[in-house]
């Protein structure tokens, strides 16, 4: 299994978050807002006279801006939904990785990347690879990176034997360093790349952010 979590900026301690919140196991993205609009509401922030938007006191300032960049001329109030798009991107993403192989929990350091419209996403430095093409002569779907997220490689592709009925087998591919484990792909005949990403994403609950989809030449219907 594979989850976003997120862990509070320096600068959000301690109006939003505890000393011990930074050390913890981080927070999904709907808790992270009720802390926010927790303080909001304690603090009395909304403005009487339009409740879409937030006064900024010193401290909500800090957290937002403490470090960072700061507009110019500097907000007094700032609408709801601004507050939580730069308190969202203040915050530290990391992906929690756990289940199959990997013994209790993994955490890896993601990051937080602008994906137009003043909106960001947090993009996975675990990246499953999933691209077609041809060899000798044949169309096929690859996929690696299976291990990175405690899949066996050879269990998976006895699975999408059964599950797509369509040949599967399983090479060892170099990896980079003498010190590096092996590393394996599997290997599907057709064009199965949109299916297989389905599949990882529903049945083993691995994010988007986590699968990188290529397809070369003609693509899945």
């Amino acid at each position: 299994v594979v989850s976003e979590v997120l862990k509070p900026h320096p600068a959000m301690v301690p109006a939003i978050f505890t000393a011990e919140d930074r050390q913890s196991g981080g927070f999904n993205a709907q808790t992270a807002r009720e802390k926010l609009d927790a303080y909001i509401e304690r603090e009395m922030l909304v403005d009487p006279d339009d409740p879409s938007r937030i006064v900024l006191d010193p401290f909500l300032f800090d957290v937002l801006f403490l470090g960072g960049t700061v507009p110019s001329p500097s907000p007094t109030h700032m609408r709801r939904s601004e507050v939580w798009s730069v308190f969202y991107g203040r915050m530290e993403p990391w992906v929690v990785i756990s289940g199959g192989s990997i013994k209790g929990k993994r955490m890896e350091k993601a990051k937080m990347v602008d994906v137009g419209g003043g909106k960001k996403q947090i993009l996975s430095s675990v990246r499953l690879s999933i691209h077609t093409e041809s060899r000798r002569g044949h169309h096929v779907t690859v996929l690696r990176g299976l291990e990175y997220v405690g899949l066996d490689p050879y269990a998976f592709s006895d699975e999408m034997k059964s599950e797509f009925a369509a040949s599967s087998s399983v090479q060892e591919i170099a990896s980079k360093g003498e010190s590096s484990k092996p590393s394996h792909e599997v290997m599907l005949q057709g064009y199965w790349e949109k299916t297989l990403a389905q599949h990882l994403i529903e049945v083993y609950q691995v994010p988007k952010m986590c699968l990188e989809v290529k397809a070369s030449g003609k693509q899945q219907e």
